[in-house]
């Protein structure tokens, strides 16, 4: 496991109990910090280059107590107490859910602050690193989607939920803090009273959603991701997602490789190497150059990877001189 998110919507009371104690003061921040921490200080032990994100919260809620009303935080003013209560927390993102507050709501719907939907997340993003004092916090959209009809009687028709989908993703993909996107859930399920799949129950698809779904995926699929090198530069190394050797391999296990450097379509370089499978199932490749990369071009490297159990996979990268 690569990625880690601590626990979820700490922000309410469903989650996380209490918010506030008996005379109304808030208490649920402070205690999430304490948590937080301690689970951070476990998972790093026990896995170093995992990536271990804060927050987990829930898009919005009224920092205070109403009679016969679950008790809520806001995402900011619970992101702003937490750190509060330890501005030296250490995390690689803030997790965030920006659902729409109804389900029929567009993408980029405003709502008043200190609620953050997708429309937020630049403003949130500002103040992370404000209260946490730190030069960058990236956030990750751990959860998004939008219900449909007639599954959720409130829900959108197929074909929105389809042009929400294009309309969503390509919002999280101006935000370069946004390192993470994903679509909550993938197929309904009849046990879970949440219609937001691409999906249906019995697996037909909803519309075009599932392809909407993909086109807009595809350019930010990490397995064949984009890199930048300075213009002048001849032995780039490059990070390979494989997760599918930490199956059958551990870590420390070489792994075979040959890559293929192309330039308009016209191979350039091949090489051959072997590299070691990492804890989080990455592997490493020094691609060589025979001239210096130059600056506006765009190459392609493609890598043919093989294991000992003969898993064979194979990626594509995009690679441009800057």
């Amino acid at each position: 496991v690569r990625f880690y998110s601590v626990w979820n919507e700490p922000n309410l009371n469903l989650f996380l109990t209490p918010q506030f104690n008996a005379a109304g003061k808030s208490v649920a921040p402070a205690n999430y910090a304490k948590l937080y921490a301690a689970a951070y200080a476990g998972l790093k032990a026990g896995s170093p280059t995992a990536q271990v994100a804060i927050g987990e919260t829930s898009a919005r809620g009224r920092d205070r107590r109403v009679s016969g009303v679950s008790d809520t935080h806001s995402p900011g003013k619970f992101a702003e107490l937490v750190a509060k209560a330890n501005p030296r927390l250490k995390f690689d993102a803030w997790s965030h859910h920006p659902y729409p507050f109804n389900p029929n709501s567009r993408p980029g719907q405003v709502v008043k602050w200190p609620n953050v939907s997708l429309a937020s997340l630049p403003r949130f993003n500002t103040e992370l690193k404000k209260w946490f004092k730190r030069k960058s916090a990236p956030i990750w959209i751990t959860e998004y989607g939008h219900q449909t009809k007639p599954e959720d009687a409130f829900g959108v028709a197929y074909p929105t939920q389809a042009a929400y989908i294009t309309q969503s993703i390509a919002m999280a993909r101006k935000f370069p803090f946004v390192g993470m996107f994903i679509w909550f859930v993938y197929q309904d399920d009849q046990g879970q009273p949440w219609e937001s799949g691409l999906y249906r129950a019995g697996g037909a698809a909803k519309g075009s959603s599932p392809a909407r779904f993909g086109a807009s995926a595809r350019p930010l699929d990490q397995r064949n991701a984009v890199y930048s090198f300075r213009a002048g530069t001849t032995t780039p190394l490059v990070t390979l997602y494989t997760r599918r050797y930490c199956v059958g391999d551990t870590a420390g296990e070489s792994i075979g490789m040959t890559w293929r450097i192309f330039r308009a379509g016209r191979l350039i370089a091949v090489g051959q190497q072997t590299s070691a499978l990492r804890v989080d199932c990455t592997i490493r490749a020094r691609l060589r150059f025979r001239a210096p990369m130059a600056k506006g071009v765009t190459y392609t490297a493609t890598f043919a990877l093989n294991d000992k159990n003969g898993v064979v996979l194979s990626r594509r990268l995009t690679i441009r001189g800057t």
